[in-house]
C-alpha cells in the first residue's frame, strides 16, 4: 500500500457523508488485517484519533468498523495496542459493549479481552470503568458468538485477583456455569477458563461450590478437545485444594484430575475421529 492510498482513505472517513465514512472504515480495516507494514502505516498517518471518534458515531455501521479496524490493528502489536490505549480507545470501547448492534459487541468484548494483557493493570482498569456488568449481561444472549466473546473477555480479566471477587459479587458466576453445558467447544472452553480464574481466589470457592460448580464441571458433557479437560481439571483441582467438603477432600484433589478419563467425564466426540 502507498501512503498517497492511505492519505485518500484517511480524508474520506473525515466526510460527512456517512456512506462514505463506512466504505473508508471498511478498506482501511482490510489493509490493517495480518499486514505489519500496513498497520504501522495508518498508525504514523494518525488514523488513531479519528478512528477513536467514529467509536462513539451513532450509526452503528461506522463505529461497527471503526472497531473493527482497531482490532486488526492491534492484533499481535504490543506497540499499537499501547498507542491505541494511550489515545483513550478503552472508555468508548467499553460503551460499545452496550450498543444495539451485535457485531460491535462481540468485536468491543474481543477487544477488551486483549487490552487485558497489555499491561497487568490495565485488568483492574477495565473492571473500574464499567466492563463487567454488560460482559455478563452478554453471556445470556441468544447469539452464541456474543457469549464467546464475552466469556473470553471475563476469563482474561479474571486473571486479577480484585477482578475475581467483583465478577462474583457482579452475579457472574452462573452465567459461566450454565456454559458449561453448551454444546460448544469454544464456549466451554472459555467458561471453563474464566472459571478457572475465579477458583483462583479462596473467597470465591465457597460460593462455587454452593452453586453446584464442582458437580457441573464432573458431569458436564465436554466435548472432546484436551485443553477443555484441562481447564476443567484445572478447575477442580483448585476447588479441592482451597475447600473440603463431605466428598472433595483436599488431600486427594487427584481424584478429581482422574475423573475426565473415567465414566464420571461423559465426553462426545463430535467431529473427531
Amino acid at each position: 500500500m502507498y501512503a498517497s492510498d492511505l492519505d485518500l482513505q484517511l480524508g474520506l472517513s473525515f466526510s460527512a457523508i456517512l456512506q462514505v465514512q463506512r466504505a473508508a472504515a471498511g478498506a482501511l480495516r482490510t489493509l490493517a488485517f495480518k499486514n505489519e507494514e500496513n498497520k504501522n502505516l495508518i498508525v504514523e498517518c494518525g488514523a488513531l484519533s479519528t478512528l477513536i471518534q467514529m467509536l462513539r458515531a451513532e450509526d452503528m455501521g461506522i463505529h461497527y468498523e471503526a472497531v473493527g479496524v482497531i482490532g486488526n490493528l492491534v492484533h499481535s502489536s504490543l506497540h499499537i495496542k499501547r498507542q491505541v490505549l494511550e489515545e483513550g480507545a478503552l472508555q468508548p470501547v467499553i460503551g460499545l459493549l452496550s450498543s444495539s448492534c451485535n457485531e460491535s459487541q462481540r468485536e468491543a468484548a474481543l477487544l477488551l479481552g486483549q487490552f487485558a494483557t497489555t499491561e497487568p493493570d490495565y485488568k483492574a482498569r477495565i473492571v473500574q470503568r464499567g466492563a463487567v456488568p454488560p460482559l455478563i449481561t452478554m453471556l445470556g444472549a441468544a447469539d452464541s458468538q456474543l457469549k464467546e466473546m464475552a466469556a473470553f473477555a471475563l476469563g482474561r480479566l479474571a486473571q486479577n485477583r480484585d477482578n475475581q471477587a467483583g465478577i462474583m459479587q457482579a452475579g457472574g458466576l452462573q452465567p459461566l456455569l450454565e456454559l458449561l453445558q453448551s454444546k460448544q467447544g469454544t464456549l466451554q472452553h472459555n467458561a471453563a477458563f474464566a472459571l478457572y480464574g475465579l477458583a483462583d481466589n479462596e473467597d470465591n470457592v465457597a460460593e462455587i461450590i454452593r452453586q453446584g460448580g464442582v458437580s457441573l464441571l464432573q458431569e458436564a458433557d465436554l466435548i472432546v478437545q484436551v485443553n477443555i479437560h484441562q481447564q476443567a481439571a484445572s478447575c477442580l483441582r483448585l476447588l479441592c485444594v482451597c475447600f473440603c467438603t463431605e466428598c472433595f477432600c483436599c488431600c486427594r484433589p487427584a481424584k478429581i484430575v482422574c475423573k475426565r478419563q473415567s465414566s464420571g467425564w461423559r465426553t462426545r466426540s463430535k467431529g473427531m475421529s
